[in-house]
């Protein structure tokens, strides 16, 4: 997780100690108590120790965001998408910052796509592809964005 792979978690002891692991590479480590000698050894063994009031990626800090089960209701309202708009993007998020992409049409059997989904994996839908690229390159914003494109095989990729 710290090789910059997108991978983050929580790890957390009932307000005793915490050790997050974030996307950024950092790792924040707190406990209830102090912690002089672990401080102390992470130093002599050249890793830096800063103390701080409270970790990034705490829990409370987490915007609270809509969701909804991907339940027969959902998958039907997806159908309806691929059947208004011809094509539709699916990203299939199992790990933050990790995942795979689906280009669903009328073609597509979406149970098998729905039978292959991780446990608790977030699904988002975005519309297709556009064939523009140049356009869409000129017009990428210069803050975060995610491009995602269609090799040579047809395969689906995020960056």
């Amino acid at each position: 997780m710290l090789r910059d792979h997108g991978a983050w978690c929580r790890l957390e002891a009932d307000g005793h100690l915490f050790v997050h692991v974030g996307r950024d590479q950092y790792l924040h480590v707190g406990s209830d108590r102090p912690c002089e000698r672990a401080v102390a050894r992470t130093h002599q063994l050249g890793l830096f120790a800063e103390a701080i009031e409270a970790s990034p990626l705490d829990p409370a800090l987490d915007e609270p965001a809509e969701r909804r089960p991907a339940d027969h209701a959902f998958w039907a309202e997806l159908a309806g998408l691929v059947a208004t708009r011809g094509a539709v993007l699916l990203q299939e998020l199992f790990v933050e910052y990790a995942s795979r992409w689906y280009r669903l049409t009328p073609a597509t059997d979406l149970g098998t796509v729905r039978a292959g989904m991780r446990p608790r994996a977030r699904l988002l839908a975005w519309p297709d592809l556009s064939p523009d690229v140049e356009g869409i390159l000129a017009r990428l914003p210069d803050d975060l964005f995610e491009l995602v494109w269609e090799d040579a095989d047809g395969r689906l990729h995020g960056q």
